[in-house]
């Protein structure tokens, strides 16, 4: 019973770990959390976790550890952004987090997003003022985006912890 235990504690462990990742870039969030629940039905055999149910959060990681790839992508597109100013604005805000906080890099990135988008528009368009407006929408659709994905993740770590508990003591 007190291996039971610990093997719980350490895979909740894993998962609030995983939680607090979805807030700091330096550890992957969902991916954290499901390696809990991993660890813990590999170890306990699937007796309390049932494969099926690891599965279905196999499936959510999958697509919810990706969301900060292509949430950018639809939000910088639905702004107007073409898909390689939101790359090049992803790729910078990478970068920068290496040497700069998180509200920096984010800025970094928006910065990337709207000097491609500003050189991208001034060579189709006559008015500087439009090419502004253009990368300013386009920079703002890539931060919804980036707050879209940001939410996502979030929510999905705390339904897949949630998921996990209902799966194993009910």
């Amino acid at each position: 019973m007190a291996e039971q235990l610990c093997l719980y504690g350490a895979a909740l462990g894993l998962m609030v770990l995983g939680l607090a990742g979805t807030f700091l870039p330096a550890l992957p969030g969902i991916p954290l959390v499901w390696l809990g629940a991993a660890v813990y039905g590999v170890l306990d055999r699937f007796q309390h976790l049932s494969l099926p149910v690891f599965l279905i959060l196999t499936a959510i990681a999958a697509v919810a550890s990706t969301a900060d790839m292509w949430g950018t992508q639809v939000g910088a597109r639905a702004g107007g952004a073409s898909g390689w100013s939101a790359f090049v604005g992803s790729c910078v805000g990478m970068v920068a987090l290496f040497f700069l906080s998180i509200p920096l890099a984010l800025l970094a990135a928006l910065l990337g997003v709207f000097g491609m988008e500003f050189l991208r528009s001034s060579r189709s368009s006559g008015s500087r003022r439009d090419d502004v407006e253009q990368a300013a929408r386009g920079s703002g659709g890539w931060l919804a985006g980036w707050a879209l994905s940001f939410v996502l993740q979030f929510s999905v770590s705390v339904f897949m912890i949630l998921l996990f508990l209902w799966a194993t003591l009910f």
